[in-house]
């Protein structure tokens, strides 16, 4: 018996007739969209049952990625096991309507705890907040954690996050809000955070940065726009810093460098020279890996500055 599914977005959404015990198999890059094998990222193979498409990502090497579920709206929906590429298991944990509930819990690739976190369990708030937003709950301060933390869900109770040594990083209390946060060096030195008197959201995410002057660094590497940049007045250059400050995937305006324009070359080489003056990024007080970038606007002398961007689909920490 054949079902029609109007699958939309990502790599798995698509529009096509499909038998139940058909398996649908193609590459994704990393946003999840359908791409060729030379620019993937993971091979997907899908198939509908009971209602849902059930998916299994699978590394280049052929080593499993992910195991889950999505509905008929392109939502996370049931349990999901994420898996390091070395096998061992990454993230496990409930999803519904695409947001985290109930309890999740990662590891490092060495099977040591990196996380345990409590999500609640009400459904009927998340489908109160799909329509009609986080305010509702009065607790602003939840809403943009999440956002920068780069997750979906509703923290409650008492969510913990381990150094790669065992140790514990960061003990965050939530009733809708934040009401205490704990954080300990890798050695164990305590540290309880009044949350009245610091910007407690730099505690639980604080973005990379780089220790220096911009202007110098373009300067020095002569960085120059070209017209047809110029004429588009803005430039976008985004790039990952990952958790160890190794910079990569350099792009301008989406693009990747070192591909048809001069300027993306040099842009890819000014950011290689910032290599090492990088701050990393944090999450929960653990180094993680982010998407920044910056923009120039016009040309070199009215650079604007940096501004940070995040996207969900590449913070998997």
């Amino acid at each position: 018996m054949r079902s029609k599914f109007l699958l939309l977005g990502f790599c798995m959404l698509l529009s096509t007739f499909v038998k139940a015990q058909d398996t649908l198999t193609y590459f994704c890059n990393e946003g999840e969209q359908k791409t060729v094998k030379d620019s993937a990222s993971f091979l997907r193979k899908a198939f509908f049952a009971n209602g849902f498409w059930n998916v299994y990502d699978y590394y280049l090497t052929g080593q499993l990625k992910t195991i889950g579920s999505y509905n008929g709206k392109n939502e996370k929906q049931g349990h999901f096991v994420y898996y390091h590429e070395n096998g061992n298991k990454f993230r496990e944990g409930e999803y519904y309507l695409d947001y985290k509930i109930g309890n999740w819990k990662m590891w490092y690739d060495d099977n040591m705890l990196k996380a345990n976190e409590k999500y609640s369990n009400d459904t009927a708030l998340i489908g109160k907040i799909k329509k009609e937003g986080m305010a509702l709950i009065k607790a602003f301060e939840q809403d943009v954690a999440m956002y920068y933390a780069g997750t979906k869900g509703v923290w409650v109770d008492t969510s913990q996050w381990f150094y790669s040594n065992g140790q514990i990083a960061e003990e965050e209390v939530w009733d809708y809000g934040l009401i205490k946060l704990t954080t300990w060096d890798s050695i164990g030195k305590k540290k309880i955070v009044n949350l009245k008197n610091v910007d407690w959201l730099k505690c639980i995410v604080a973005q990379p940065y780089y220790n220096g002057k911009v202007e110098k660094l373009i300067k020095d590497n002569n960085i120059k726009l070209s017209n047809e940049v110029t004429k588009r007045l803005l430039s976008y250059i985004t790039f990952k810093v990952d958790a160890n400050g190794k910079i990569s995937d350099v792009r301008c305006n989406g693009k990747l460098c070192n591909t048809n324009a001069t300027e993306f070359d040099l842009y890819e080489k000014m950011i290689a020279n910032s290599y090492g003056n990088w701050i990393v990024g944090k999450r929960h007080n653990l180094a993680s890996d982010f998407k920044t970038g910056f923009r120039v606007e016009g040309n070199i002398g009215s650079f604007s500055g940096w501004t940070f961007s995040m996207e969900n689909n590449y913070y998997e920490y």
